[in-house]
């Protein structure tokens, strides 16, 4: 299928010498997409992580996911190569079933939005809760094999990431590091999940 690619031969060691293989940075490409509050962000990465070409949208929040779908197929259009993938990164509980169980800043219970993408652009879409994302992308630029870490994500909304010895933790209900809506006691701002005193208000 073309992924990976001969990149020369290894040293031997009193055998036939090795064929190196490595990943092939040219003929597919995968997409990120990251949701924010009133907008996307979309990066086009070769299998290296190498990003070939970027798009930021603003707009409707009410609207944003429908533009998702024109603004994704541009960029794949665009690209001299095939794309594997889109994976998304949401601000919200992503659950076992890879749908969004509840996401306030999107005002979205219990929806499928991989499918509903994947059937209209044609291409395996994958969800994330955005502050897992920011911890798995730790873990790839990590040195140690098996790293123990909690990454802070600080944007739209609040929240962690938590790594126990390199495996993503995301408790028993998919929510563990859903630290936004913890209730401070220090201020009266109401949140938009309706509560007052949370640690994202509105």
């Amino acid at each position: 299928r073309g992924l990976v690619r001969e990149v020369g031969v290894g040293p031997s060691v009193g055998g036939k010498p090795p064929i190196l293989l490595d990943l092939d940075d040219q003929l597919y490409a995968v997409l990120g997409v990251q949701l924010i509050r009133d907008g996307f962000r979309i990066a086009a990465l070769s299998l290296h992580g190498r990003i070939i070409e970027q798009h930021d949208e603003v707009g409707d929040p009410e609207k944003m996911i429908e533009a998702l779908v024109p603004a994704v197929r541009k960029i794949a259009d665009g690209l001299d190569r095939s794309v594997l993938a889109v994976g998304i990164a949401v601000p919200g509980v992503i659950d076992h079933r890879g749908m969004i169980a509840r996401s306030v800043l999107l005002q979205r219970t219990d929806f499928d939005l991989g499918g509903w993408l994947g059937e209209r652009l044609g291409y395996p879409v994958y969800l994330v809760n955005d502050s897992d994302a920011c911890a798995l992308a730790e873990v790839a630029l990590s040195d140690e094999p098996a790293p123990t870490l909690m990454a802070l994500y600080v944007g739209d909304g609040v929240g962690a990431g938590l790594v126990l010895s390199g495996s993503l933790f995301q408790g028993e209900n998919f929510g563990a590091g859903e630290v936004g809506h913890l209730n401070l006691r220090t201020h009266r701002l109401r949140c938009e999940c309706g509560r007052v005193g949370c640690l994202e208000p509105a």
